[in-house]
């Protein structure tokens, strides 16, 4: 659900929304699928930063860019796959009756 503008780019963008959909709590099973495999969700960048280098003063700003790129990529994964969530279930209860209703 996230491409560029000019939509050219899709595909540099699936190792990120799977990293997100594999890392996010789903509402059913109240656990990411990380975590019901592997008994934990992984440490990211975005969750430990990068430290910078000390001693003679410099500096990982490519790194920082890196760090920077994933949160934003990773953000945006997530505001469209709730995004899609909303969609998905609002076309879904469309014309549902409610559950007492069905009796």
């Amino acid at each position: 659900h996230f491409v560029s503008p000019r939509q050219d780019d899709w595909d540099e963008h699936l190792a990120t929304a799977e990293f997100a959909v594999n890392n996010a709590k789903h509402a059913s099973t109240k656990a990411s699928p990380f975590y019901l495999v592997y008994g934990r969700n992984p440490r990211t960048p975005a969750d430990v930063g990068f430290p910078t280098l000390v001693g003679k003063g410099k500096h990982a700003p490519a790194a920082d860019e890196f760090a920077s790129q994933l949160a934003l990529g990773i953000d945006h994964a997530k505001v469209a796959m709730q995004g899609a969530q909303a969609r998905q279930k609002h076309n879904y209860d469309q014309g549902k009756l409610p559950a007492c209703l069905h009796y």
